[in-house]
């Protein structure tokens, strides 16, 4: 190998080159961020639209329907959901994976302002965003008082006029978002008995007070010298001024004050938050929520230093009794994550030292073998942060897993090395000759590792995306594994070794020992070997072992997307019915939180009441750190569903971790239908069988029928002869029951929006609104003239799926319970509904991603052996060998299942891809030992017995240590060393675990004895 002699003969050169690797790989390290998962793009574009005062119904026609048809032509569209809800229409676009997000979001702006003219003219400006996989807020905080003299007011302007531009203001802060408090208005209010009186609507006095309150340009004249612009100064320069605006009405003019009550108030309280220090025993009422969300490009990490950095100015600049306290900090989990991968990484390093230490009985020979892992993890650095990789648990696992692997060819090199001194060659000789003499050996197993990666990474999907950094780092390590082996190891062994091996006292017991494993060894592989019904024998045995293995081991593991985390949140939601105003929530969440604040393992809860709806409310509970409690979040969370099962008249939904914003369980189904009526007939049905499936908790469909709605049928004539058209009438009701922002007030920079509307209570009948007067160019009219008010039910939620009606069913699996089988059990919930042909069942949530992560990981696998089949076929240069080779990977599953099996663990996306990687590991042991019988059977002119009976005792030892090595590496993962990201450690180090330790075994006996059942006859040829 030319790198080998070159890097003994010329030490100083090559020291001097690994140095410059090292040091840049330093200087990369400083520079990587650091965050929880490799940047993916997802390819979804969600489209938002607000139709204010417009109901379920009115915005799936005007506003929904309308978006769909444009959107549905764009190129590489995937599928669109949409749901219709009161005010507001939700369209959700998922393109296929290929699609280029930044141009999907384009394409959609583009499709949007094509129909901005064909939506109601009050509808808002519709908003586009491309959806991030960490568009999540990396930070909540509350600011909450208990001085009396603060009004809710007050704190919601701290919040949004004052630390919002300064939150916005800290790099890498990409959206700051403010809830809860209340707004300040200029509020406008009047009854229907004032207005009647002087023959005026609600509507009128609006248009007023808009025309009146507009600095308009009027223009502008020339003169000799110049050119001066004309404009008027009309805006409202104080509230009272507002109020003595002249109102032209019938016999005069009056006073605004005298047609209404204008004063400096409040916008409608639509949600009510509490902030609970359960630990401390505090409770404050007065809470503004803040959430950071940061770019897509910043470091979670070092953006949330620099917050907490800001928090002591800001909060010395905040009045008495008010405080800046931070809710969720999402990077103090990914932190965690990180330095306990390291930590794993570390300890796994030390661990792979303690078995080579083992093995050469010498401080030199350790070392030089050793400095390769740190070496070669050092050196991949640079090339990482060339990729734009983070430090992530991805790319940090990827580094942990190769720990073994690194050090597998410095083994190989420096063991054959020492072989070549036993035969009584200098350090020289024996590295140069010992090198070269595995170098196809160590470039095979090599490859095979590296070959394995290439359909991961090649990997378009989603799936893919999130591993393709780990598929890199894993390659990237290894690869400098490779140079270090032939440049590193064989110039340090030329240097430091001992020219005359003396063992220790340690060395000589422990090579004792070794020497009695090979003798153990020999003796029965000579068993094996005796005969060809011996090996046969074997052979058979093994199938059966594996079959059973796929038989009754198998079906006992369970399936799932990814594992459970224990981050130690837990968000609780409930609803009552539709109509229940936020009194009545805020009472039964008071049961709620009673529940929850009698564990002691709660830190802290934040409560919302009708955020997304007056009946609607929520709790967001953070556990205490792991280390201070004695269950996960899942069983925190069980138990918490348990308790709270006993409040009636409520649904009620609790799951462990942090709400992703897209709300529904992990389990989803779309069923899906042209007929509306059909597919709403079978929701009784669907609900009763739904609730008997077991393992399924915070069972939900999406139908919410039952709410009351007053609807206004237009007289279309009488409408006409008015001059007036139904939208008008529309505006005045909603005028009197919600209000309309008719215009703004300015003061010391800040905008307040002017309401006008009927006071509190003013409209409690359907009656009440057929007496709302309405201005018409032919006089007043009443509501009732102009419509027919009438009482319908409606549901409160329209869903689509590709412009279809659907039904969406969603669901958790209960705690302990894997995905894979509820998946089972609700498919087959949904073959006794005999649903007919109209109706169709789609699936969704992290169903959908695991179906897609089987197909993936499937096709990865197979062609990862292909691969694998066509590398071998090429370095040994036989078709028939690398099935031998190959062999070894069937076998290692039994080990792989079987520890699962005992471990509890599940298969899942991680433990999937760790079998991926067991197929560039099992073989090279193979490699090793059928690489040096051909060779001696070459040089030596052997049978194939007599060449399998000296090479696999010789090449046992680098086998057991490479072996080791890899095991060892990994058991700080597989024993969940730190309590921050293990749940994804585990699954990979056990699979790895029990793949090796089967398949170095059934290595050591299965290879010799196939390679003898196939080469035996060419053995009787060369005989003859």
């Amino acid at each position: 190998m030319f790198l080998s002699n070159i890097s003994i003969k010329k030490p100083v050169m090559t020291t001097m080159l690994l140095l410059v690797f090292i040091l840049f790989g330093l200087l990369a390290f400083t520079n990587m961020p650091i965050d929880l998962y490799p940047k993916v793009n997802i390819p979804y574009v969600l489209i938002t639209t607000v139709y204010p005062g417009a109901g379920p119904t009115e915005v799936e026609t005007q506003v929904t329907n309308i978006i769909e048809d444009e959107v549905a032509t764009i190129s590489g569209l995937n599928n669109v959901q949409s749901y219709s809800l009161e005010n507001v229409s939700t369209v959700v676009l998922k393109f296929e994976i290929s699609k280029d997000p930044i141009e999907a979001n384009q394409e959609v702006k583009d499709k949007i302002n094509k129909i901005l003219g064909q939506l109601p003219s009050d509808v808002e400006q519709p908003t586009i965003e491309k959806i991030e996989m960490d568009a999540t807020p990396i930070m909540d905080l509350v600011l909450i008082s208990n001085n009396p003299n603060i009004s809710m007011i007050e704190l919601f302007e701290l919040a949004d006029n004052d630390l919002k531009d300064r939150f916005a203001q800290i790099e890498g802060v990409g959206r700051v978002e403010i809830s809860g408090g209340e707004e300040r208005e200029i509020r406008v209010e009047t009854n229907n008995r004032i207005l009647k009186s002087n023959n005026i609507s609600i509507s009128y006095l609006n248009d007023i007070i808009s025309a009146n309150n507009n600095d308009v340009a009027a223009g502008f004249y020339k003169t000799a010298k110049n050119e001066i612009s004309v404009s008027t100064n009309a805006e409202f320069s104080s509230i009272e001024e507002l109020r003595n605006l002249d109102i032209a009405v019938d016999g005069g003019t009056k006073k605004l004050r005298e047609l209404a009550h204008v004063f400096d108030g409040k916008k409608e309280v639509r949600s009510i938050s509490e902030y609970i220090k359960h630990q401390e025993n505090k409770r404050f009422d007065k809470v503004v929520s803040i959430s950071l969300v940061k770019s897509s490009d910043a470091n979670t990490v070092a953006l949330a230093e620099d917050v907490k950095k800001a928090l002591p100015l800001l909060q010395g600049n905040l009045p008495h009794g008010v405080e800046l306290s931070i809710a969720y900090d999402n990077s103090k989990y990914i932190q965690s994550s990180v330095d306990d991968t390291i930590s794993n990484l570390i300890l796994g390093i030390l661990l792979t030292g303690v078995v080579l230490f083992l093995f050469l009985h010498d401080l030199r020979s350790t070392f030089i073998v050793a400095l390769s892992m740190p070496t070669s993890i050092i050196s991949s650095f640079m090339v990482m942060n060339a990729m734009g990789f983070s430090f992530n648990m991805l790319s940090l696992m990827g580094l942990s897993t190769a720990v073994g692997v690194l050090v597998s060819n410095s083994i190989v090199v420096l063991e054959n090395i020492f072989r070549h001194k036993q035969m009584g060659k200098n350090n020289i000789d024996a590295s140069l000759q010992g090198s070269s003499e595995v170098t196809t050996a160590v470039i095979a197993s090599t490859a095979t590792n590296l070959v394995v990666f290439l359909p991961i990474a090649a990997m378009s999907s989603m799936v893919g995306q999130f591993f393709k950094e780990f598929a890199l780092t894993v390659s990237i390590a290894t690869i400098f594994s490779l140079i270090m082996s032939f440049t590193l190891t064989p110039m340090l062994a030329s240097l430091i070794l001992p020219k005359e091996e003396k063992l220790s006292w340690f060395g000589k017991i422990m090579e004792g020992v070794f020497q009695k494993f090979e003798k153990a060894y020999e003796v029965v592989l000579r068993a094996v070997l005796k005969n060809r019904v011996m090996p046969v024998l074997f052979t058979i045995f093994m199938i059966i072992a594996l079959i059973s293995t796929f038989v009754f081991v198998a079906p006992k593991l369970g399936f799932e997307f990814m594992p459970e985390f224990d981050e130690g949140d837990i968000e609780v939601k409930i609803e009552l019915p539709d109509g229940s105003n936020l009194s009545q929530t805020s009472a039964k969440l008071k049961e709620i939180e009673a529940i929850i604040l009698s564990h002691e393992e709660v830190k802290h809860v934040i409560t919302n009441v009708g955020g997304n709806g007056s009946n609607i409310g929520t709790a967001t509970v953070k556990l205490v750190d792991v280390d201070s409690r004695e269950i996960k979040t899942s069983e925190m969370n069980a138990i918490l569903t348990k308790e709270m099962a006993q409040i009636t008249n409520v649904k009620l939904f609790s799951k462990a971790g942090r709400s992703d914003g897209g709300g529904g369980g992990a389990l989803q189904y779309y069923l899906i239908s042209p007929d509306k009526d059909l597919l709403n007939s079978y929701v009784d049905q669907i609900n009763d069988t739904m609730r008997k499936v077991p393992g399924l908790i915070n069972y939900d469909i999406s139908l919410r029928t039952g709410k009351p709605q007053i609807t206004l049928i237009p007289k279309r004539r009488v409408i006409a002869e008015a001059g007036i058209s139904a939208y008008d009438v529309a505006m005045t009701v909603r005028a009197a029951t919600e209000g309309l922002n008719t215009s703004v007030y300015r003061e010391d920079g800040e905008e307040y929006d002017i309401r006008v509307t009927f006071e509190d209570n003013a409209i409690t009948t359907p009656e009440e609104i057929g007496a709302l007067t309405v201005s018409t160019p032919n006089g007043a009219y009443t509501v009732a003239q102009l419509v027919d008010v009438t009482i319908t039910q409606t549901t409160t939620q329209i869903t689509h799926r590709d412009k279809l009606n659907s039904l969406v069913i969603s669901g958790d699996p209960a705690m302990g319970v894997p995905l894979g089988t509820v998946t089972k059990s609700l498919q087959a919930a949904f073959d006794e509904l005999n649903l007919p042909d109209d109706i169709t069942i789609i699936v969704g949530g992290q169903t959908e991603d695991m179906n897609e992560t089987n197909r993936d990981m499937a096709q990865a696998f197979g062609l990862a052996i292909i691969l694998t089949y066509m590398l071998l076929a090429s370095i040994l240069e036989s078709f028939g060998q690398p099935f031998l080779i190959l062999t070894t990977l069937p076998m290692a599953t039994i080990g792989v299942f079987l520890l699962m099996l005992v471990t509890g663990t599940t298969m899942n996306l991680f433990s999937m891809m760790a079998i991926i990687m067991l197929i560039g590991l099992v073989v090279n042991d193979a490699i090793l030992i059928l690489d040096y019988t051909k060779t001696i059977m070459k040089r030596d002119n052997l049978t194939t017995k007599e060449a399998l009976l000296i090479a696999c005792p010789t090449k046992m030892k680098p086998v057991l240590m490479t072996t080791l090595a890899i095991i060892l590496g990994m058991l700080p993962m597989a024993l969940g060393i730190g309590s921050a990201g293990k749940e994804m450690r585990i699954p990979m180090a056990m699979v790895q675990i029990g793949g090796m330790a089967t398949s170095t075994i059934l290595t050591l006996l299965l290879i010799p004895s196939l390679f003898f059942l196939t080469n035996s006859k060419k053995d009787k040829k060369k005989a003859k």
